[in-house]
């Protein structure tokens, strides 16, 4: 394999790497990743499991699925605490 080739390869390769957003596997190992940072910091798998939970929420993945799970989110979060968000503007 020519240089230029190996480059070309390495470019693609590191495109798909750093797109953003993320595509839904790497959301899910992120958050995996994050519980079990969490478990080995507090040694309770119940913030294991909200650390999960966040990330999985917080972290936006490329599926049309998702699109509006973080701002639906919020705003079940915010009612429940009594505040609701402030209606959105139609463009």
């Amino acid at each position: 394999m020519s240089f230029q080739a190996q480059q070309q390869k390495v470019a693609r390769r590191m495109n798909s790497l750093l797109c953003w957003p993320p595509q839904p596997s790497t959301v899910v190992g992120c958050g995996v990743l994050a519980g079990s940072i969490a478990y080995l910091v507090t040694g309770d798998p119940v913030w294991a499991g909200i650390a999960a939970a966040v990330v999985k929420i917080a972290v936006p993945d490329n599926s049309l699925a998702s699109s509006g799970e973080f701002i639906d989110a919020v705003g079940a979060i915010t009612n429940a605490f009594g505040r609701p968000l402030p209606p959105e503007e139609k463009k």
